[in-house]
């Protein structure tokens, strides 16, 4: 007998709404590639999509305050989870850390059940009816029914929209393999709550990948975080300010690095950091830094790959960007047969000052859409399986 299956959905990101009066499911977003990828459900519908795969899938998008109001951590696993925070939250405490319970499960279901299952449908727009229905993805009945015995939540998302305030204590799963933080400023990461779990607790302890977004750190505050994360794998700092001089962790194998436009203090320092294999960057809001970014990684010979994400200027869209102070790559790595550049190919066209930079074969200049975290050969066990898990379920490590 068959039923749908989470396994059968693992492009699928699910958006919970709060309405009692919502039964159907309704998708948001089509991929002729992928079919549906984006879906609003009720978790309190007892619409058989709902029960039987949304539920038991991995990744969802929540508004913290909905999350809060459903008492979500102690009823389902999650995976992986997009958490946004706006400045009126009415609560004191995100629970994040929550073990689940095994959920009730009726394996002694009826055939005639079974098959309702199977002809319910969903309300698809206009535009995607074309699009082949969910409960076309069938499996075996019996996979569906098993119990989540330990929290799972692997990769957690964070989006804050007011970085100046204190805002509400979060408590942070011990466990996570990937977290990323927008919006945070210098008083959460001066809050008692942060300093405890970070520095006593060690709740970033198994962290492979951080990425940190339009952040502001104070004095030491991003040095300790990064000084706790002690299997840290890639780190991207995409408009995160900070003071005084960060030391890349020994394990890092990935560095995307864009600074903002008025970073002037941040210091980046590699001398304990041996095994960086692939660095990120751009040149757009802030020209300089980006460019001492690299004159500096140039001399580390564990850089085989370097992408450039961006290589103009809102301003001057069709306009060189001024690399005349970009160093050559010179050394042993760039003679290397699996030394590349991935970059945009009309950025290349635009700047062709990046083929003298780089003196390799034009073969090895590959587009932006070519990158793959997982040509390093050297990302652990844990690592691998994250970013897999984030290739299936859309996410975006950069």
């Amino acid at each position: 007998m068959l039923v749908l299956q989470p396994s059968s959905f693992l492009d699928m990101s699910f958006f919970p709404v709060g309405e009692d009066n919502v039964y159907n499911p309704k998708v948001l977003s089509v991929s002729e590639t992928a079919g549906i990828t984006y879906v609003e459900v009720n978790v309190k519908s007892s619409h058989p999509f709902v029960q039987k795969v949304a539920l038991l899938a991995g990744m969802w998008n929540f508004r913290a305050e909905l999350w809060n109001r459903l008492h979500w951590p102690t009823k389902q696993c999650i995976e992986s989870l997009q958490l946004t925070l706006d400045g009126l939250s009415p609560f004191d405490t995100i629970q994040l850390d929550k073990y689940a319970p095994t959920p009730n499960s009726d394996i002694a279901q009826t055939s005639s059940v079974l098959q309702s299952l199977i002809t319910s449908t969903l309300r698809t727009p206009k535009s995607t009816s074309s699009s082949k229905p969910l409960n076309n993805l069938l499996d075996d009945p019996y996979q569906s029914l098993y119990s989540c015995k330990e929290y799972t939540m692997k990769n957690l998302f964070f989006i804050r929209f007011d970085n100046d305030t204190f805002g509400p204590t979060v408590q942070f799963p011990k466990m996570l393999h990937g977290l990323g933080l927008q919006g945070f400023g210098k008083l959460a990461f001066n809050a008692n709550w942060w300093i405890q779990q970070v520095q006593i607790e060690k709740k970033f302890g198994e962290l492979r990948f951080l990425v940190l977004a339009q952040c502001d750190f104070a004095e030491n505050q991003l040095q300790t975080l990064i000084q706790n994360t002690t299997k840290l794998e890639h780190l991207s700092l995409r408009y995160v300010r900070w003071d005084g001089v960060l030391a890349m962790p020994e394990p890092l194998l990935s560095l995307g690095y864009f600074p903002d436009t008025n970073a002037s203090n941040d210091i980046l320092d590699f001398r304990v950091c041996k095994r960086l294999h692939q660095i990120q960057t751009r040149l757009n809001e802030n020209c300089n830094r980006a460019i001492a970014f690299l004159n500096q990684v140039r001399h580390l010979t564990s850089v085989f790959c370097v992408a450039f994400e961006n290589i103009r200027q809102h301003q001057k869209w069709l306009s060189e960007v001024e690399l005349s102070t970009l160093e050559t790559w010179d050394g042993n790595n760039t003679n290397h047969k699996n030394f590349k550049v991935i970059i945009n190919p009309d950025d290349l066209i635009l700047n062709p000052i990046i083929i003298r930079i780089f003196p390799i074969r034009i073969e090895r200049f590959f587009p932006r859409d070519s990158f793959d975290f997982l040509d390093c050969p050297f990302w652990s066990k844990e690592a691998i399986e994250f970013i897999q898990m984030t290739k299936h379920r859309k996410l975006l490590l950069r």
